[in-house]
């Protein structure tokens, strides 16, 4: 469906041939700035046949929701490099792509080390991130500026990956607004941990925690 300057569509896809015709077609609408594909059974090729759309030089589109396909890590080396340095970019939602491995996670995050990249929401919920791909997340925030919204709802991670990556939210580097951890079993102790870093990030304004594991303990430190 084509409205104004967005393209929403939730349908599988034929043959490749199509698929090229399809967005080489939608190539040529300049104003294009939202392509949603949602729900669209993605995979490898779909995404290796969005990729030169991705990296024209004309394209100038700055919300990309990829959301509950069936990207994997082959899938996602090929958005990597179509996205790297994309400076138009503002909102990627790649949730729920449970064939992603976190060595396709650490491609896509390295995106946010690219100094041209400008993306400011990031939606990675109901995936297979790890303790080494949040570790890469945590690396990945010390460095960029940019992102303001993040969603790790309902990841893979373990306590020793959410508390790196908690104790990265002190640095000045990160700017983050808005932050989405709900269905990711945190314990009290780890909820400590965000609150007691959170005091030191006065930027975050709304955060997430819906359906974990509190105690009086973490819940009297958040609410300091």
């Amino acid at each position: 469906i084509y409205q104004g300057n967005s393209i929403h569509s939730n349908h599988s896809w034929g043959d490749i041939t199509s698929i090229q015709k399809f967005f080489k077609a939608i190539a040529g609408h300049s104003r294009l700035r939202t392509l949603t594909l949602n729900s669209s059974y993605i995979e490898r090729t779909v995404c290796a046949a969005l990729a030169p759309l991705l990296q024209n030089s004309n394209s100038e589109i700055c919300i990309l929701d990829l959301s509950n396909n069936y990207i994997d890590d082959e899938g996602a080396s090929i958005l990597t490099s179509a996205l790297t340095g994309k400076s138009t970019l503002k909102k990627l939602n790649l949730a729920q792509n449970g064939c992603v491995t976190v060595e396709g996670w650490k491609g896509i995050i390295s995106l946010l080390r690219h100094p041209n990249c400008m993306i400011e929401d990031l939606d990675l919920r109901l995936n297979k991130i790890n303790n080494d791909g949040l570790l890469s997340l945590a690396d990945a925030l010390t460095k960029y500026h940019a992102l303001r919204s993040l969603n790790i709802d309902q990841i893979s991670a373990g306590i020793t990956g959410w508390q790196a990556f908690f104790a990265t939210l002190q640095s000045p580097n990160c700017l983050l607004k808005d932050l989405h951890l709900g269905r990711n079993d945190l314990n009290g102790d780890a909820i400590i941990s965000l609150g007691t870093s959170i005091i030191s990030n006065c930027t975050i304004q709304s955060l997430n925690l819906s359906c974990n594991r509190f105690n009086d303990e973490a819940a009297i430190t958040l609410a300091h």
